[in-house]
């Protein structure tokens, strides 16, 4: 009996130590697995980007500002239209994707898809394919057309394919998608002061880059580095959509720029057909409300011919240093920045209530009609948070309106084409607001431009009845 036991103890212990040495070669087995996966992750510098990108809140623009400049000029082009056109860049490589992805993928899933890795390396292996993703605009409209990979649906999240086959229908939903999947081109805003015809040939550009939807706008459909010009240095002109600049014509005349609206996203813009007086629009007072880069504050500036005066109002500091430092680099006097503080706007905006010709309320918006210049937005949308949006933008026009003198102009401008922000907005602010007449609205692009939304009303010289 004591023999028996004595085996089954010594048995047992064998056991023991087996499960034990088995435990250890795995937990080393893990070690070595993990170690190896950290140096793949230092060795795989695009892999390190993409994790960066996926689980980081910085605009793609500002990481890939980081890179050293040849790297940035050989990445961009590539890791851009794997944002614009995930599913398409896919299959026209011959890399199969799972149903729904890369859309039904959690951020944890995202940041190691290994799609997007191999993605970009067909893309270095495939120079053809890369060309057609990043023309240099000295190439022929009609190579371009030819060889250009064209986006669908499937490059989209299906939530908001849904929102706007609700509002739009599935055919206009499906131009949208075909129109935000291109490469955004590169536009530029020519000064007033300037000969648009004398920017054009010191840009080496073709006689069809001059705008034919904006009068002071030039157009290249491809790549165009710009900003070494000699032109770009003196201030000739500044990179800027035409939609934006239409919405600050708008501002000035808006029978100049009515006219060119549509009844829904995604229909041709028809050909400018006023003309800008050369000395510029009659100055007035122009509030810009929610002026973020200044953009448009620097086009309204300027086309009053540095006269009038504009005040560009932002509560984020960063942006309103920003504005200054490109006040200052444009001349424009007549432009001055403000910062307000978020929640005591009515401190500042006081003293003009009641006084200003025309005020701006180009509102925080989903931003939907600039996905082809900006498609990482669509990969991190919150569409929890953009029901808040209609709310904050109802606020922002019931606010600034008060600035608005009789007789004066209201103009209400989003970078989107989604109906709660823009329709249903502007329909609740005139049920609300009798002593404001709608002079007109629609939309601009996405197409020759970007997609907007414009609403204009006038202020009434009678008060209204209520």
């Amino acid at each position: 009996m004591a023999n028996a036991s004595n085996r089954r103890t010594r048995s047992q212990k064998k056991k023991t130590q087996i499960k034990r040495a088995r435990s250890e070669r795995d937990r080393d087995d893990r070690v070595r697995v993990e170690k190896f996966l950290e140096r793949q992750k230092t060795n795989d510098p695009f892999g390190k980007f993409w994790r960066e990108w996926v689980e980081s809140r910085r605009h793609l623009d500002a990481l890939l500002a980081d890179l050293p400049k040849n790297k940035k000029s050989e990445w961009a082009p590539r890791i851009q239209a794997l944002l614009r056109i995930p599913s398409s860049l896919a299959a026209e490589l011959g890399i199969g994707l799972m149903a729904g992805e890369p859309w039904n993928l959690s951020p944890e899933q995202l940041s190691e898809w290994p799609t997007a890795a191999q993605v970009f390396k067909a893309l270095e292996a495939h120079p053809e394919v890369a060309r057609n993703l990043a023309f240099d605009s000295s190439v022929s409209p009609d190579i371009v057309a030819e060889s250009q990979i064209y986006g669908t649906v499937d490059d989209f999240p299906s939530e908001m394919i849904a929102q706007w086959e609700k509002d739009w229908g599935a055919k206009v939903a499906k131009k949208l998608a075909l129109e935000l999947a291109k490469p955004p081109g590169v536009s530029l805003r020519v000064r007033l002061k300037e000969d648009r015809e004398k920017i054009r040939k010191e840009l080496e550009a073709r006689k069809d880059a001059l705008s034919p939807v904006s009068p002071v706008g030039i157009r290249f459909e491809g790549y165009k580095a710009v900003m070494a010009s000699e032109g770009f240095q003196r201030g000739a002109f500044e990179i800027q959509d035409e939609g934006s600049q239409l919405l600050a014509i708008a501002v000035h005349d808006p029978k100049m720029v009515l006219p060119l609206l549509t009844k829904s996203p995604g229909e041709e813009t028809h050909p400018f057909s006023g003309e800008i007086p050369k000395k510029g629009f009659p100055p007035i007072t122009v509030i810009d409300a929610c002026a973020g880069a200044g953009g448009k504050t620097l086009a309204i500036a300027d086309l009053m011919g540095g006269k009038g005066r504009v005040f560009a109002y932002d509560i984020y500091s960063s942006k309103i240093a920003a504005l200054r430092r490109r006040i200052g680099k444009a001349q424009m006097t007549n432009a001055k920045a403000i910062q307000l503080e978020e929640g005591n706007e009515e401190v500042t905006l006081k003293e003009f209530f009641g006084k200003a010709d025309a005020v701006l309320v180009d509102a925080p918006c989903s931003g939907w009609g600039v996905l082809r210049r900006n498609p990482d937005a669509k990969w991190k949308e919150n569409f929890t948070a953009l029901e808040k949006l209609p709310e904050l933008q109802s606020h922002l026009l019931n606010l600034y309106s008060r600035l608005v003198k009789p007789g004066g102009r209201l103009v209400y401008s989003l970078c989107t084409f989604r109906k709660e922000e823009s329709e249903a907005v502007s329909a609740r602010f005139s049920s609300e607001h009798p002593e404001f007449t709608s002079i007109g609205g629609g939309y601009l692009g996405p197409s020759q431009t970007d997609g907007f939304y414009l609403q204009i009303w006038e202020r009434k010289t009678e008060p209204a009845e209520r």
